[in-house]
């Protein structure tokens, strides 16, 4: 009796390994398959990121490095600029103009926290079309990010 349960215990193991060893085949084999989708031509994409070191009072002449930056990025021509601590709402204002007139016209500055106080200071300008926006969230829309373009 207990040999027949044995042997129906090992047919049981040996189905479900068959089932697993059959399914791990199957997906190899549609993933040896697969196509993978490339571009006609490789897609070169230049992304800057830049701490502005922007926060008043502690940035050791902070008015003119704001008045520099945009000058300094457009001369290492990326695709997108990211921004970091860039905290107070004139200078988000200066540097999106500034920038607007070396060829970045989208660029967006979010100064403000959900609560409406001061608190992420980022920022992105890109060249091309408008980037995917901060904005567009529904947290991001409450914080008015300051747009704009020369």
């Amino acid at each position: 009796m207990d040999s027949l349960r044995t042997l129906r215990a090992s047919i049981r193991i040996s189905a479900g390994v068959a089932r697993r060893a059959w399914a791990l085949t199957l997906l190899l084999l549609l993933l040896s398959s697969a196509t993978t989708a490339r571009a006609a031509t490789p897609v070169r994409l230049r992304v800057l990121s830049w701490n502005v070191w922007g926060l008043p009072a502690v940035s050791p002449n902070l008015e003119e490095r704001i008045r520099a930056l945009p000058g300094a990025m457009a001369a290492l021509a990326p695709d997108v600029i990211l921004l970091q601590e860039v905290w107070e709402a004139e200078d988000g204002v200066s540097l999106a103009r500034d920038l607007g007139r070396r060829g970045y016209p989208y660029t967006e500055h979010l100064v403000r926290t959900p609560g409406g106080k001061t608190g992420w200071g980022n920022g992105k300008s890109s060249r091309c079309h408008k980037p995917a926006s901060v904005d567009a969230t529904e947290n991001a829309k409450k914080n008015r990010p300051i747009t704009a373009s020369a």
